[in-house]
């Protein structure tokens, strides 16, 4: 006898039928529909789910593992102490910072800003709330990166530029030159990062922004792709989301991206590739005391993480009301941490896999951002 039958033997197989029976009988008359959560709208699910023969759930592609990478802002200044800041933060456990730029820094500063920053064992991103020139940026960063790195070419990292936010002639020349230069220079690096941020309003919008990043996911493959080179534009592309206040349907809303997104490569010919995610907690989500952001955080945190996602940026839990504070960063790299270390969820592949409640999430949510996603392309 299996060890499994033998661990189960004392107890007797119950079906679906037996459970919803004595569900009724306890509902004392009232209707099981009453039961339902409305998610959002559209979005209806019942706190009783089953196991059917007719689903068949598989792990979603996250290439062997469900690891991430520890994602922090830093706003850049002066080159000297924007330096030492990125050190302190790499020595305390970030492994993908990004550098929020003002402007377009002198090769001098740029210099100084990576002086002793290892780039061959992390990933380097950059963006900004300003117009800045990225392909003049990118081409700086070429040069540079020499400097700090024995394998140039195996640069990782992003750039915060969203060809699609405002679409003009000026944005897909500046993408295809971006591409051009990435292939050349660093072809693991994202140049294209395609972002739902503009898209979050709390959790009434996951429809929305999945459709909105099918939609500028399968514009990139469009117009910057062919048969040959279609791996190489996916390679150049990051998703970004927003991550908010409700546990399930955060989960759920990266899985269904991931589903879908599987069924756009599909229509160009490729397969098994899976879309690189990066994901922040959106600052509306955020309370003005900072101890409710702590449970907050960890919360979001790890639905995003279940929903398998390949970067995160937690926010300080003090960064509501004031200045950042070290405590409030160290908090949330701690976040990371315990996520990682204690509850080891970066080793499953899909941890949200078989649960039926959040299949069927990820499934309605898949069915309703599959029709506006095909709306949008009409």
């Amino acid at each position: 006898m299996a060890k499994k039958d033998r661990l189960f033997s004392e107890f007797k197989t119950v079906s679906n039928e037996a459970w919803m029976a004595k569900i009724k009988a306890d509902l004392a008359g009232k209707s099981v529909n009453s039961l339902d959560w409305e998610v959002m709208e559209d979005v209806k699910i019942s706190p009783i789910q089953f196991n059917s023969p007719k689903k068949k759930y598989q792990p979603l592609i996250k290439n062997g593992n469900n690891d991430w990478a520890i994602g922090e802002d830093l706003k850049v200044g002066a080159a000297k102490k924007t330096n030492q800041l990125l050190l302190s933060k790499l020595e305390r456990g970030v492994e993908a910072p990004c550098l929020i730029l003002t402007k377009i820094p002198t090769k001098t500063d740029l210099n100084k800003i990576l002086e002793n920053v290892m780039l061959d064992y992390i990933s380097i991103h950059f963006d900004s709330n300003k117009k800045i020139d990225w392909l003049k940026f990118m081409q700086l960063l070429n040069e540079v990166v020499p400097l700090f790195s024995k394998k140039p070419k195996l640069l990782t990292g992003s750039i915060g530029f969203d060809p699609f936010e405002k679409p003009s002639e000026e944005n897909l020349k500046t993408a295809k030159a971006l591409l051009l230069t990435k292939n050349r220079k660093s072809p693991h690096f994202k140049v294209l990062n395609l972002s739902a941020l503009t898209q979050f309003d709390q959790d009434n919008t996951a429809v929305k922004e999945i459709s909105t990043l099918l939609s500028k996911g399968s514009d990139c493959l469009s117009n910057f792709s062919n048969k040959r080179n279609a791996e190489k534009v996916l390679d150049a592309i990051q998703f970004e989301f927003a991550i908010g206040l409700n546990y399930s349907l955060s989960i759920a809303k990266i899985r269904a991206f991931k589903k879908l997104w599987a069924m756009v490569l599909k229509a160009y010919g490729v397969k098994n590739v899976a879309p690189f995610i990066t994901a922040k907690l959106h600052p509306s989500t955020q309370d003005t005391n900072p101890n409710t952001n702590m449970i907050r955080s960890t919360t979001q945190a790890m639905s995003a993480v279940i929903g398998g996602v390949d970067r995160l940026t937690i926010l300080p839990s003090d960064q509501v009301t004031k200045k950042p504070t070290d405590f409030g960063y160290r908090i949330a790299r701690n976040i990371h941490h315990l996520l990682k270390m204690e509850s080891h969820l970066q080793v499953v592949e899909d941890p949200a896999a078989g649960s039926y409640y959040l299949e069927e999430l990820t499934d309605q949510l898949c069915e309703l951002s599959w029709k506006q996603f095909q709306d949008l392309t009409i």
